[in-house]
């Protein structure tokens, strides 16, 4: 089957770009031999080769790097090639590539590559979490160490509230495993990961998040002073109803 169109037309683009299109691997490897100078151009996004590659046509990845490809090359939008590959919600095969590759270059690299933002402030853990991916959650935490778990994109979500928000319980499990904070904030509405789950109904995620976070999870109010059991369902909220001790023991907590 024809892979789907990249561009409606080439005309004008290097010609690794029509090679991308057609998916012909044979060919981007010919071009490349012969001109690697191709592999940096960009379109009209500021989109490298390697960028749609990982984006489309995750198999050519590793072709592209060969012959010098950056993978930290930034489109318009701020995205980075690890950052598109992060968004593939089914297939691994474009990460995979590009983080085999950055092991072998200084580790400052893959720090770099691993916690850039794009324009709206998402990091490529954050993206890989909203999209359900935990194949490519799992590759980039155990990556890099050293990234912030708990960082929020510019609209204050954290990895752990967009998978939650998204309804994703692989993720949301794996996320709390590896340490994420079951109680950051949302700055604005002050709503947490729990929060998002009794709204959005969730009763698997919120025996989750409860079990890392503790019953005083359920008791945080956010911006409206609202807790998280006053968006649950009335199933949700008697199956977690508090009592007196409940109550009385976050008072102490919070005093």
């Amino acid at each position: 089957m024809r892979a789907d169109k990249i561009w409606a037309s080439t005309q004008g683009l290097p010609e690794c770009f029509d090679a991308l299109e057609r998916d012909d691997e044979a060919e981007l490897e010919r071009l490349l031999s012969d001109d690697a100078e191709q592999v940096r151009r960009v379109d009209a996004e500021r989109r490298t080769a390697l960028h749609w590659a990982c984006s489309m046509r995750p198999k050519l990845v590793s072709v592209l790097l060969r012959h010098g490809a950056d993978p930290a090359a930034v489109d318009e939008a701020g995205m980075n090639c690890v950052h598109l590959a992060s968004c593939a919600s089914a297939d691994s095969t474009a990460l995979c590539a590009l983080l085999e590759h950055l092991r072998h270059q200084p580790p400052e690299l893959l720090h770099q590559v691993l916690t850039a933002v794009t324009r709206s402030g998402a990091t490529p853990l954050i993206l890989a979490a909203s999209k359900g991916n935990a194949v490519n959650v799992k590759q980039l935490l155990d990556a890099d160490a050293a990234s912030d778990l708990n960082a929020a994109d510019r609209h204050g979500n954290t990895a752990l509230m967009r998978a939650t928000s998204a309804g994703h319980a692989d993720v949301v499990r794996l996320l709390l495993q590896r340490g994420a904070a079951v109680n950051t904030a949302h700055p604005r509405t002050g709503q947490t990961a729990v929060h998002i789950a009794c709204a959005e109904q969730r009763a698997d995620l919120v025996a989750c998040l409860v079990q890392r976070g503790g019953r005083e999870c359920l008791l945080v109010s956010d911006a409206d002073q609202r807790t998280p059991l006053d968006w649950a369902s009335p199933a949700i909220r008697r199956q977690y109803a508090l009592g007196e001790s409940d109550h009385a023991s976050a008072m102490r907590e919070d005093a």
